[in-house]
C-alpha cells in the first residue's frame, strides 16, 4: 500500500509520539512518505527514526498547496493520512483537486484544542472543525472519543479507533530512586508513596484537582509525596495553591522532564487528572515503567483501567474521589502489587506497537473499501428501542451482534426514539423512529430491512402502533429493500380489521420470517399469511452469553459486595399486580433458610423501580436496590452470578436461563409462560396464583430440575441461529 501522510510539524507530546510510532512501524511493510507543514523538531525526529520526510514550508499557502500536488502527483498515493489542523486543510485540496482518498487522525477534542487563546479559536479552530466535517473518513484515538465524535453528528461507518502503542521492548533504565530525588532536591523515604503525573501546566490537565487529592489523602496518610513534572502558565498558581493546603513540602514541581521513563520508574502512582484527553498516551508510559494508574475518566482512560482491578477512575474534578483512591492505594501493598502485575500485563498484549501497525492496516482497507462502494449496502434495523426497555434493548443488542458476526463491517441503521444517544452507544447510525421523511430517504439506500425481534406486530398496546410497525413493512419492500422480520413474537392481534390488515400487508411485503416461538407461527398462519419463509428460531437474546470482565461491574458500581450469594428479583407494574407482601416474604424465607440476599433489579428503568422499592420496603432482611441503568452486556453479566432469578420481565429469565442460572416465572402474559414451558421449567406461576407459599415452593422446586432446564436451554440456542442463517440467505440474493 502506498501511504502519504500529512502533519503540521509542530507536534508535541502523546500526538508527535503516535505519528513518528505509526509511521515508522507502518514504512516496514508499505510505502510510504511523510509531509511535514513545518521545519523543526518534528520533521528532524522522524528522520532520525529513518522515515522518508519531505518539509515544505515557504510562507506562501498558494506555492505550498502548488508544492503538495507535485509531490502527490509523482509518489501517487493509495491514501492519504493526515495529522492535525493544517494537515487537514491541505488533504481537503486533494480531496477536492486531487479526488484522493483522505482521512484524518482526531489526536484531541477540537473544542478544546485552543481553550487558552480564544483568537486561535476563533480562526484555526473553528476552520479546522470545518475541515474535520468536510473529510469523509476519520480516526479516533480511543474508542470512547470516537464515540463522542459520533454523539457530535459524525457519520459512524466510517468513524475508527485506534489506541496508541508502545513499545514494551523498549528497555527501561534502572534508576536508582534515592540518586532521583537527590537530582531534584527531593528528600527521600524509603517507606513512602511517590505519586506523580506528567504534563502541561494549563487549564485542561487541571492539576488542581490533583493536588485537592493529594491533599485529602494526606491528612489520613501524611507518609506519600507528589512529583509534578512539565511546566506551564498554572504553575505558580499550583504552588501557592500547595501552599494553601498545608502540603507545599510534599508536593514538588521538577519542570519539564525529558527523561519520562526514569520519572515513571520512580513513581508508584501516575495520576491523570485532566477535564479532557483522547487517549493519554503517558498512562501507557507509567505502566510500562512500573506505575499503576489512576485517572479521570477521559479519553481512553477506561480501556486501559479495569475499575479497581487494574487501576481506578474518578470523574473528572472530582478530588474527593481522587482522595479516597490514594489512601486505599496507600493503605494496601498487596493491593498495589497484583494491580500493577494486572495492568501490566493487560497494556502489553494490546497495546503494542505491532498492534497498533496492525489496527492501522485493517482500518486503511476498510477505508479504501469504503472509498469505492457504489452499491446499495446499508441495512435498517427497526424496532421497539430508546425506551430503557432493557428486554428491547437486549434485542437490539443481539441482532446487532448477529449482525456483526456476519460482517463486521455492515452499514447499520437504527430506528430509535432516542438516536442521539443510541448511535454513540451502539455504534451505528440513528434516526428517530417517526421521523418517516428521513426514513424513507435511508430506505433508497439500503439493501436489507429488519424488524424486530419483539412484540411489533400485536394490538395489545394499541392499534397506532401495529400501523406503524406494519407500514414500515410496507416502505420497506416499496423502496426496493429485502424485507425481514427477526426473532419475532406475533399477537395477539383482536380486532378484526387489524388481523386483516396484518395478514395482507406481511403476506405481501415480507421476505423471510423467523419467530420466536411456535404460537407465533400459529398466528401468522390463523393470519393467512402463506407467502413468506416462516421458520421457528428463538429469542435472539437467549444466546447472550455473560463476558468475563464485565461480572464485577454492577457490584462495584451499586457497592454490592462481589462474595454475597443473591437471588435477583426483576419485577414491573401491571394493572392486578398487588402481592407485593406475598413476595417479600418469600424472599425472608429465602435469606433465613439459604442466606440468599435479594437484589431488586428495574429491567426497565425508572418505569419498574416504583414496584421495586414498594416490595423492598417490607423486608425484614438485608437487600439490594439497583439504581441506575446499565448496558444489556452488563447486566447479562450480573444475572449469570445470582443463585436464581424471580422475573416477570421476559428477558430477565432469558438472560438468565442462557447463562444457566435457576429462573421462576411470574407470568402477566403469554410469552412469559411460553418461554418457561420452551425451557421446560415447571417454576411459572400466574400473577394471580402468587402467594407466599406458591413462590417459596417453586423457588425450591427450580433448583431440583435444573438439569432437564440446561439441556431444553441449550436446545433453543441452538434453534436462535436460524435469525443469522435466514438474515445471511436473504444478503446472499
Amino acid at each position: 500500500m502506498r501511504i502519504m501522510h500529512l502533519a503540521g510539524g509542530g507536534d508535541i507530546g502523546g500526538a508527535k509520539t503516535h505519528i513518528i510510532s505509526l509511521v515508522k512501524e507502518l514504512s516496514g511493510s508499505n510505502t510510504l512518505k511523510l509531509v511535514s507543514f513545518r521545519y523543526g523538531d518534528f520533521a528532524k525526529t522522524a528522520k532520525d527514526a529513518g522515515i522518508d520526510v519531505v518539509e515544505i514550508k515557504s510562507g506562501i499557502i498558494f506555492k505550498d498547496i502548488h508544492d503538495l500536488f507535485l509531490i502527490y502527483d509523482n509518489f501517487k498515493p493509495d491514501i492519504v493520512h493526515c495529522h492535525g489542523a493544517k494537515a487537514n486543510m491541505m488533504g481537503l485540496f486533494l480531496k477536492n483537486h486531487r479526488g484522493a482518498c483522505v482521512t484524518t487522525t482526531i489526536h484531541s477534542d477540537y473544542r478544546k484544542d485552543y481553550m487558552h487563546n480564544i483568537f486561535k479559536q476563533a480562526t484555526i479552530g473553528l476552520f479546522n472543525t470545518f475541515a474535520l466535517r468536510i473529510i469523509r473518513f476519520h480516526v479516533a484515538v480511543t474508542e470512547q472519543f470516537a464515540r463522542t465524535l459520533i454523539s457530535r453528528g459524525f457519520e459512524a461507518y466510517n468513524m475508527f479507533s485506534i489506541y496508541n502503542g508502545i513499545d514494551f521492548e523498549k528497555k527501561i533504565p534502572d534508576v536508582s530512586k534515592q540518586d532521583y530525588f537527590e537530582k531534584y532536591k527531593v528528600p527521600y523515604n524509603t517507606d513512602e508513596l511517590i505519586i506523580g503525573i506528567a504534563a502541561r501546566l494549563t487549564k485542561v490537565k487541571d492539576i488542581p484537582t490533583l493536588i485537592k487529592g493529594f491533599a485529602k489523602a494526606h491528612e489520613k496518610n501524611n507518609n506519600m509525596r507528589l512529583l509534578i513534572g512539565g511546566d506551564g502558565e498554572d504553575k505558580q498558581m499550583l504552588i501557592n495553591l500547595s501552599e494553601s493546603l498545608g502540603v507545599g513540602e510534599k508536593v514538588h514541581f521538577l519542570g519539564w522532564i525529558d527523561d519520562v521513563d526514569s520519572f515513571f520508574r520512580v513513581i508508584d502512582i501516575d495520576v491523570i487528572s485532566s477535564l479532557s484527553e483522547t487517549f493519554p498516551y503517558s498512562l501507557t508510559e507509567g505502566i510500562r515503567a512500573g506505575a499503576i494508574p489512576v485517572s479521570s475518566n477521559v479519553g481512553g482512560a477506561t480501556s486501559l483501567i479495569d475499575q479497581k482491578v487494574t487501576g481506578y477512575i474518578f470523574e473528572p474534578r472530582d478530588y474527593e474521589t481522587l482522595g479516597d483512591y490514594l489512601i486505599e492505594l496507600s493503605q494496601d501493598k498487596n493491593r498495589r502489587v497484583s494491580m500493577q502485575k494486572a495492568v501490566y500485563e493487560h497494556t502489553k498484549a494490546n497495546f503494542s506497537l505491532k498492534a497498533m501497525k496492525k489496527k492501522q492496516e485493517e482500518i486503511y482497507s476498510l477505508i479504501l473499501k469504503h472509498f469505492n462502494q457504489k452499491e446499495r449496502n446499508k441495512v435498517v434495523i427497526c424496532g421497539a428501542y430508546g425506551k430503557g426497555n432493557a428486554g428491547d434493548e437486549a434485542i437490539k443488542y443481539t441482532t446487532l451482534l448477529s449482525m456483526r458476526n456476519i460482517d463486521p463491517d455492515m452499514d447499520i441503521c437504527v430506528m430509535t426514539l432516542k438516536p442521539k444517544k443510541e448511535k454513540s452507544i451502539d455504534r451505528v447510525q440513528t434516526i428517530y423512529t417517526f421521523n418517516v421523511i428521513k426514513l424513507l430517504f435511508i430506505l433508497k439506500k439500503s439493501k436489507i430491512f429488519v424488524s424486530g425481534g419483539g412484540s411489533l406486530i400485536q394490538d395489545v398496546t394499541s392499534s397506532r402502533s401495529l400501523f406503524f410497525y406494519t407500514s414500515t413493512l410496507y416502505l420497506a419492500k416499496k423502496l426496493g429493500c429485502k424485507v425481514i422480520m427477526f426473532g419475532c413474537g406475533i399477537g395477539p392481534i383482536s380486532r378484526p380489521f387489524n388481523r386483516r390488515l396484518s395478514g395482507n400487508i406481511i403476506d405481501k411485503y415480507v421476505d423471510v420470517i423467523t419467530v420466536r416461538d411456535h404460537l407465533s407461527k400459529e398466528e401468522l398462519q390463523s393470519l393467512g399469511v402463506t407467502k413468506p419463509l416462516i421458520e421457528v428460531s428463538a429469542d435472539p437474546a437467549v444466546n447472550m452469553n455473560a463476558e468475563k470482565n464485565n461480572t464485577h461491574k454492577i457490584f462495584i458500581s451499586e457497592d454490592i459486595p462481589l462474595d454475597g450469594k443473591y437471588i435477583c428479583l426483576a419485577l414491573r407494574s401491571w394493572k392486578s399486580f398487588n402481592r407485593y407482601d406475598q413476595i417479600a416474604l418469600a424472599c425472608e424465607y429465602m435469606y433465613k433458610k439459604f442466606g440468599y440476599i435479594t437484589v431488586f433489579f428495574p429491567m426497565e428503568y425508572p418505569k419498574d423501580l416504583t414496584v421495586s422499592e414498594k416490595t423492598a420496603e417490607l423486608l425484614s432482611t438485608p437487600y439490594y436496590l439497583i439504581h441506575k441503568r446499565y448496558p444489556t452486556e452488563q447486566v447479562v453479566a450480573f444475572m449469570s452470578k445470582m443463585e436464581q432469578v424471580i422475573a416477570m420481565r421476559l428477558h430477565a429469565l432469558i438472560f438468565a436461563a442462557a447463562n444457566y442460572v435457576p429462573v421462576v416465572g411470574i407470568s402477566y402474559d403469554v410469552k412469559v409462560s411460553g418461554f418457561m414451558s420452551y425451557i421446560e421449567s415447571s417454576t411459572c406461576l400466574e400473577l394471580e396464583d402468587v402467594t407466599k407459599e406458591s413462590l417459596i415452593h417453586a423457588m425450591e422446586e427450580s433448583f431440583l430440575h435444573q438439569d432437564k432446564v440446561i439441556k431444553a436451554t441449550n436446545a433453543l440456542k441452538a434453534k436462535e441461529t436460524v435469525n443469522k442463517h435466514q438474515f445471511m440467505r436473504l444478503m446472499e440474493k
